[in-house]
């Protein structure tokens, strides 16, 4: 466990240090067009995640379900448990491999178009004026998006056989490849080509990285594989990644749309700090599910066995490490935060400690809620996706009736957010994920 969130702490942190590291070159380097476009392109990358649509958690739920003992026959009556078996069905892994290939081509000709048709709409319809080399850079950024949606192909099976750390080494080096080639390219004065040129091939390497573990782990179960997929199979993993698609759609506009909504709001020398605080957490919270995500396929591997004691032991332990590193680690960027900015010499000035706190408990819940979701969604079940949907376009639509009324400012926003998240979504489903691991019978205990 410990060693896997080590390097996923560890992946986190090279991304983080390439973006410390390349921002001030970028700065200093690019001209004023290329840095805004980089900065366009950089979010565009966030796409990915959209992309994918909740089908790689999904099948990477099914593979764990398979490396539980869950059998073939019971998978396609909709049952999952392994009734003590806990024997590796190669039939059931083969047919939700190839499920998991069949799905990703249809993405990526999907992001291929709707790629396409961003690039049109800024091109076409904004008219935005691109030189040569800027438009070699879309592409080549455009690129190294679809061979990252390839690469998250790979992280069902390394995922669900309990192979986390290999998609954290695999990211390690890669963004190791992105800020040494990056690096080395601006010097020779590249521009904006030398962050697209690095950028397609670290995707390259992270796909190639992926692919090879992906082998590695599947020449298993190769000589079971088959062009005739069960439409069960295919039905109940589409079924289920489109809700925690819909649902990561809806958690992605209350929670990811606030820096968007801020920037179109509030005038954008007023919104640096809580941009700061809110980077800052978003870089915490995601250090901090590296706790729920390794220990998933555990807690995947405890239902279908029916070992509830185990389970609820193992919940617990995740939703107290992850909420006490999470408290610990925004304390400390609160005391440190001031100091640092004053070293670097920075013009950003943090918000009043109101602000700062209505960020602590804005993610802090997000915290809570992705645990909690995630827990339910090991069972089957994916009632919250409605209602994250709903919530998210509650909190759009609130900025807009605050900007229509000529309210919207940094406080007003902030509140919005809070508020749509505690009207339901925020207490509805951990409590409904206590319920069930209540009544599944056994003692409570957290052990190190």
């Amino acid at each position: 466990m410990f060693r896997s969130i080590g390097f996923g702490v560890l992946a986190r942190l090279t991304s983080l240090g390439s973006n410390v590291i390349i921002i001030p070159l970028v700065i200093s380097k690019l001209s004023s067009s290329d840095f805004s476009l980089w900065m366009l392109l950089v979010s565009l990358y966030s796409l990915v995640t959209i992309f994918d649509f909740g089908f790689s958690a999904t099948i990477s739920r099914y593979y764990s379900y398979a490396y539980s003992g869950v059998k073939y026959e019971s998978f396609i009556r909709g049952e999952f448990s392994s009734a003590g078996d806990n024997a590796t069905d190669k039939k059931l892994l083969a047919n939700i491999d190839a499920v998991n290939n069949r799905i990703f081509t249809l993405l990526l000709i999907l992001s291929i178009g709707v790629m396409t048709g961003i690039y049109l709409y800024y091109t076409g319809f904004i008219e935005i004026e691109l030189t040569e080399a800027q438009n070699y850079s879309w592409l080549l950024f455009s690129i190294a998006i679809i061979f990252t949606l390839m690469s998250v192909r790979s992280n069902g099976i390394l995922h669900g056989s309990g192979k986390v750390s290999k998609i954290y080494v695999n990211t390690i080096f890669s963004n190791i490849i992105f800020l040494f080639l990056s690096v080395s390219m601006i010097f020779f004065d590249l521009g904006i080509m030398a962050l697209a040129i690095s950028r397609l091939i670290s995707a390259i390497s992270l796909l190639t990285f992926n692919i090879i573990d992906q082998k590695e782990i599947a020449k298993d179960f190769y000589h079971c594989r088959t062009s005739k997929v069960c439409p069960i199979i295919i039905r109940e993993i589409t079924r289920n990644a489109l809700k925690l698609g819909v649902g990561g759609l809806g958690n992605f506009l209350a929670n990811r749309t606030t820096i968007y909504l801020l920037a179109s709001y509030v005038v954008l020398n007023e919104i640096a700090g809580v941009s700061f605080v809110i980077n800052i957490s978003l870089i915490i919270l995601s250090s901090c599910l590296i706790i729920l995500n390794n220990n998933l396929p555990l807690i995947i591997s405890f239902r279908a066995g029916e070992d509830y004691t185990a389970l609820k032991n193992q919940c617990v332990k995740v939703l107290f490490y992850s909420i006490s590193s999470y408290s610990l680690t925004f304390s400390l960027f609160v005391l440190l935060a001031p100091s640092f900015l004053k070293v670097l010499d920075s013009d950003i000035v943090l918000p009043s400690l109101g602000v700062i706190l209505l960020c602590f408990t804005i993610f802090l819940i997000e915290l809570i809620q992705a645990i909690s979701v995630a827990y339910i969604s090991t069972s089957n079940r994916l009632p919250f996706v409605k209602y994250q949907i709903f919530f998210g376009f509650t909190f759009v639509i609130s900025c807009l009736l605050l900007n229509y009324f000529e309210s919207a400012n940094l406080e007003t926003i902030l509140v919005a957010q809070l508020f749509s998240q505690c009207i339901y979504n925020a207490w509805k489903w951990p409590l409904v994920a206590w319920s069930d691991i209540k009544t599944k019978g056994g003692l409570i205990e957290i052990r190190s």
